[in-house]
């Protein structure tokens, strides 16, 4: 074999001593920066004054100077970046050096052989893992000439490339000692990004599990477990040569000790059980090496029954339910694995091409998602296990090439443990390969090698074992390179392939950084930048999935952009013909406006094309088609051209239907698709569409608005009745046949309670609760906390002397509710309400204490404006249904709220609303007017005024209140003038 053999005697040259700097830094770099965007995280806390951690957060973001979407590209560039240099200098030292190798003791042209026994004839175990892991590369590449998506394919094999070029330049650049050095930089660069997981996780967001700086729970773990198995590889060895060292073996000690402790911390914050696995099995798999020969068989013994009760162990959680909804992400894995095995038996061979899966996983999920929607809430952009992945995307040539590299690497280290002393170098490389062990264990349930952050660390560790063996054998395992033009070549060929990686590692985080900025061009209005970023954030793009996604955002870009313009033709177009004759300069920018509303929506048509020649059941797809063919119809209807206006309406529609096979379960589009299907959809199938999103997230409030709408057309009442009737009969018998009749009842009781009658709102939210004792409900579903939250809001509405009883049923809707990000939003909504519950309790003491533990860091000042306001919100829901049994108690509540906040308008609007009641005209005109001055809404108090106008007439002040809010409004209303 001939190829860089760089000197791996234990002398240090120049070259040594770079590859070792640019392993830390860029290990340091990968997992330290983010540039990430100043948004609000669910569950975070707001900074402390002068606080250090956010000094460190800004540097280490770059003081949001280069963000990104994803806030992880960083590590991507820096991987990269890595990556090319260390090509680049390796390339360099192989072109200059002198053309005897010292690591080689024979004569001119001689071959080197290992200690190990094996011949000249046979290829070494190490160089044959180094031979597969090229190859691995290189089919990954040539994949492209079957992919039905070679951009998809090459940019996916570019960054596998960056991975295999490091682990190769370090496994024959690296002499012994800097190999060393770099993997006991491995442990303290990864316990000081434990240290600031755990300090983040304290400070700003205890909430969620513990992710900064990766960016995700499990790849935080994954990034881990090499450090964790390292450090405990460390103390063994310092405690093993502790009389022999001395202090250093104490130094060693305490060092491996803190850094021990402060990743087994940060790695319990991440609650990643594959992880906690893949440690276990890294100890087990430590052991086995540490063990003699003669005893490994039981070592392997138990390692395999320890691999036996692992999967005994998932497939029991898979099967058991859990609050927090967890249970969810190992049946997502279940259904992953069985997608990839789907695109393995099209194509076990050679596969769909690298990003495969990225393409054409998620469509199995369209079989599923009804029976289980919760795992299968998002896209399933990856398999979920690597090596699955792997086989579907390149096939079993491309699983055996990788999966023969890393266990040849095994053979060659445990080979090579022979050679190397006891203590020392010895327990570090047992701890480098129980940790590549365990990453490929943690791999078989997660994504983490297809994201930024774990993939330069595993790529480190593969590169390293390769060092110490070849430190220890005295070569690469081969022959020597002969002949200076051999070396000059391999060296140029090194400094070009090193450049080429750093250049796509700069276009791929310059296309991350058009993505962006496309949304900010876009609010700004310029139009003519955006579509540019949006084709830039498609370029340089490398990871499939995001690719995919860019070409979506792309497509999407041009539809907005097309809205826009039509938006501005068609106010262009009404404003001139307001005049007489009209107005010929406002026509002639309109024509411009359509024309370039055409030019998008073109754009858009192919954007879309693009997308779907890529992916023809992406995610997302059918809801861009949608607002393509609504586009179209608003240009068709304007255009006079009725018949093709009705074909784009239907198109539109059938294109949502598409979509809502693989998404049934998101609010915004079931609400669209039944505003855009009506007329071919019944009342039964309204429900139906409507209920699903129910079961697994809170009402969204566009539903208020369609449903209040749609229970007051026409014809409703005579239509609902019949399915009402029969979700009824449904609802206390078996609901096999229709699993969805608690949260059809639930959408009926909101029409109730929309129509103002509280009582009918109760007596059906009763009957849903009884539909869902008969119904198969799972754990961590949001529809049953959900509705105990309704129940409680219906049992004070309609009986506000019920207020004790809507606090319990609160309560138990908070205990209800799922310990996930939807679950705690919704909670947080009931704490809120039971404020106002304890309000009409008359308990003011105890609304005011559970104001403030919701409101911790808020003025004691403000906590009282906000209490008399929740007054004000009590009130304001009482006058709905009970506008005059509690009219004294209303006044009392007022005049409280008032007392508290003083300058709440609506507070004043309800003081004016009993007055008016209570027959005081005058005074109702004198509030209305203070709620005015307070800032009132003066088209919601003209509504008011004219009510009372149209009720008495004769009453001055009223008409006089009316024209002067007629003036203030009309003068508000812009000037129509170009």
């Amino acid at each position: 074999m001939t190829g860089p053999a760089v000197s791996q005697s234990d002398r240090t040259r120049p070259l040594h001593v770079v590859l070792a700097c640019l392993v830390v830094a860029t290990l340091a770099g990968s997992c330290w920066l983010t540039c990430g965007p100043q948004t609000s995280i669910e569950g975070a806390k707001d900074w402390h004054e002068e606080s250090l951690l956010r000094a460190v957060v800004h540097v280490l973001n770059l003081d949001f100077a280069q963000t990104t979407a994803e806030g992880v590209d960083i590590k991507w560039l820096v991987f990269g970046v890595g990556a090319g240099l260390a090509a680049v200098f390796s390339g360099l030292a192989l072109a200059v050096r002198s053309p005897l190798p010292e690591a080689v003791d024979a004569g001119e042209g001689e071959e080197a052989t290992e200690d190990v026994g094996w011949t000249r004839r046979q290829i070494p175990p190490l160089a044959a893992a180094q031979i597969l892991m090229v190859g691995y590369a290189c089919w990954s590449f040539f994949s492209t000439q079957w992919s039905s998506a070679p951009d998809i394919a090459f940019g996916g094999s570019v960054l596998l490339a960056y991975g295999v070029v490091w682990s190769l330049v370090l496994g024959r650049g690296l002499n012994r000692r800097a190999a060393e050095v770099a993997a006991y930089s491995v442990i303290g660069i990864l316990a000081v990004t434990a240290l600031l997981a755990i300090l983040y996780f304290g400070e700003r967001n205890p909430t969620r599990r513990a992710s900064y700086p990766i960016g995700n729970p499990l790849f935080l773990a994954a990034c881990l477990v090499p450090a964790i198995l390292l450090s405990l590889s460390t103390i063994v060895d310092a405690l093993q040569t502790l009389r022999q060292r001395g202090g250093k073996s104490v130094a060693m000690l305490l060092g491996a000790g803190t850094a021990l402790g402060l990743l087994l911390w940060a790695f319990r914050l991440t609650s990643a059980r594959s992880s906690y696995l893949a440690v276990l099995f890294g100890v087990l798999m430590m052991v086995f090496w540490w063990v003699s020969p003669a005893r490994r068989r039981w070592g392997g013994v138990g390692v395999l029954l320890f691999a036996v009760g692992s999967i005994f162990y998932i497939s029991q959680q898979m099967r058991a339910d859990s609050t927090t909804g967890r249970d969810a992400s190992l049946r997502l894995r279940f259904y992953a694995w069985s997608y990839a095995a789907d695109l393995i038996s099209e194509s076990w061979l050679v596969g769909e091409g690298q990003g495969g899966f990225a393409r054409f996983g998620d469509e199995g999920a369209i079989e599923d998602v009804v029976s289980d929607p919760q795992p299968l809430s998002a896209r399933i952009a990856h398999a979920h296990n690597e090596w699955l992945e792997v086989w579907a995307d390149l096939g079993i040539i491309g699983l055996f090439l990788v999966g023969g590299s890393l266990v040849l690497t095994l053979v060659a280290a445990t080979r090579a443990l022979q050679a190397v002393p006891t203590g020392g170098t010895r327990w570090l490389l047992i701890g480098l390969m129980a940790s590549l062990v365990a990453l490929v264990i943690e791999e078989m349930a997660d994504t983490a090698l297809r994201v930024a952050g774990l993939p330069v660390i595993f790529y480190t560790l593969v590169g390293l074992i390769w060092a110490v063996i070849a430190g220890y054998q005295g070569v690469h395992g081969g022959r020597r390179v002969v002949g200076r033009k051999s070396r000059l070549a391999t060296g140029c060929s090194l400094i070009v392939a090193g450049a080429a990686i750093a250049w796509a590692a700069w276009s791929d985080f310059g296309s991350a950084r058009a993505y962006y900025d496309l949304t900010a061009t876009l609010h700004e209005g310029d139009y003519k930048r955006a579509s540019v970023l949006a084709i830039n954030a498609t370029r340089g793009r490398l990871s499939p999935h995001r690719k995919l996604i860019a070409y979506d955002r792309l497509c999407s870009t041009h539809l907005y952009i097309a809205r826009a313009y039509q938006t501005q033709h068609i106010d262009r177009m009404q404003r001139a013909y307001r005049t007489d004759p009209p107005d010929a300069i406002l026509i002639g920018l309109a024509e411009v406006d359509l024309a370039a509303c055409k030019e998008h929506l073109a754009a858009a048509q192919n954007a879309l094309k693009e997308l779907l020649q890529r992916a023809p059941m992406f995610w997302n797809t059918g809801w861009l088609e949608f607002r393509l063919y609504s586009l179209q119809h608003v240009l068709d209807y304007a255009s006079g051209d009725m018949e093709k206006a009705s074909k784009t309406a239907e198109n539109a529609a059938l294109a949502l239907g598409r979509e809502m096979r693989r998404r049934p379960f998101d609010a915004k589009l079931a609400l669209s698709y039944v505003e855009t299907a009506s007329p071919m959809l019944s009342l039964d199938e309204v429900f139906t569409v409507l209920a699903r999103p129910l079961r697994y997230d809170n009402l969204p409030p566009e539903y208020t608005e369609f449903l209040s709408l749609m229970s007051y057309s026409d014809g409703f009442d005579s239509a609902f009745m019949p399915v009402f009737e029969q979700i009824s009969r449904q609802a206390t018998g078996p609901l096999q046949e229709d699993l969805f009749i608690p949260e059809k009842l639930r959408l009926a009781a909101i029409i109730g309670f929309l129509r103002g009658d509280f009582g009918q709102a109760l007596a059906i939210s009763k009957l849903a609760g009884e539909a869902y004792q008969e119904t198969a409900v799972r754990q961590g579903a949001m529809g049953p906390g959900v509705w105990f939250g309704e129940l409680a809001e219906y049992t004070l509405l309609a009986d506000p002397e019920q207020c004790r009883e809507a606090i319990r049923l609160a309560d138990v809707a908070l205990s209800e509710l799922p310990d996930s990000t939807p679950g705690r939003l919704f909670a947080n909504i009931v704490r809120n309400r039971v404020v106002v519950y304890h309000l009409a309790c008359d308990e003011q003491d105890v609304a005011h204490a559970r104001l403030r533990e919701l409101n911790d860091v808020v003025s004691d000042e403000r906590i009282m404006q906000e209490l008399g306001h929740r007054y004000a919100l009590l009130v304001r829901s009482l006058l709905r249904g009970h506008r005059a049994e509690g009219t004294g108690k209303y006044a009392r509540w007022i005049d409280r709220s008032l007392a508290l906040n003083p300058e709440d308008e609506l507070a004043w609007r309800l003081k004016a609303q009993i007055a008016y009641d209570a027959g005081d005209y005058a005074g109702t005109v004198e509030r209305l007017v203070k709620s005015l001055d307070f800032g009132a809404d003066p088209n919601v108090v003209y509504a008011f005024v004219q009510l009372a106008l149209g009720e008495h007439p004769e009453f001055e002040p009223f008409a006089t209140l009316e024209q002067s809010l007629r003036t203030a409004i009309e003068g508000n209303v812009p000037d129509d003038t170009p």
